[in-house]
Order: structure tokens, then sequence, then C-alpha cells
């Protein structure tokens, strides 16, 4: 995968929601304060514009040396570290910042490709333009 602009500004605009919807930093005082909240979300959030399953995305993660210094860590959790993250966080708390980040990622009417499959599995490309 090239690893472009877009990925690390995508990477920006999440780093940014997740401080705008007052995430803590950690999710207990007794938390080993390997990873912020911050930081797994912003891999979460990567992870769904992606489209991605947990165990491959962080083998990609792995490989992504830019990106992992652009969050801030050291070594990329286990798939499962991300997978407990996501069932401690409220679904349409999850919602909410995934939308605020891709709708603030393409705020300027860049296009979003869609893929749609119907039920006899043939593949349909649609471009939405987001206007403001």
């Amino acid at each position: 995968m090239f690893l472009s602009g877009k990925y690390l500004n995508f990477i920006d605009t999440a780093i940014a929601v997740s401080g705008r919807f007052h995430l803590p930093l950690y999710s207990s005082k007794y938390s080993k304060r390997k990873y912020t909240q911050h930081q797994l979300m912003t891999l979460v959030l990567l992870k769904e514009y992606l489209n991605e399953d947990y165990r491959n995305f962080v083998e990609l993660i792995e490989l992504m040396v830019k990106v992992q210094n652009k969050i801030g860590i050291k070594q990329v959790p286990h798939f499962t570290t991300l997978q407990k993250f996501m069932s401690r966080i409220p679904t349409l708390f999850f919602n909410s910042m995934l939308k605020q980040t891709v709708k603030l990622f393409y705020y300027h009417g860049e296009r979003i490709y869609l893929t749609a499959i119907d039920s006899v599995d043939l593949r349909v490309d649609i471009v939405v333009t987001i206007i403001q």
C-alpha cells in the first residue's frame, strides 16, 4: 500500500477530533499507560477508513513507520488491544467521531469513492461529493 499524504492528513484529522470529543487520555487511573485513548481511537478510525479487519490493519501499521511516528507510538498494539478498546467505547460515540472525522477530512468537496455490492455480487462504484 502506498502511503501518501492523504493518509497522514486523515491521521491529523482523527487526532484533532479525538481531542475535541473530550476523550480522556486513559480509561482508568490504573491503566498501563502504554497507549492513550486518543492514539487507540486514531488507529481505529484509520482502520475503518482503510476498511481493514483488526489483524490485517495491525500488520499494515507495523510496516508504516511514518504512521507510527505521526500517532506517537513506539510499538504497534496487538489487534486485541484495539478490539477491547472498541468494546469499551459506546457505538454512538464512535459513529459520531467517525462521521466528524470523515466530514472534516472531505471538507473541501473531495470525492469519496463508495462500493456497493448487489445481491448478485456485481460491483458498482459510486462517486459521492460532499457539499457543505
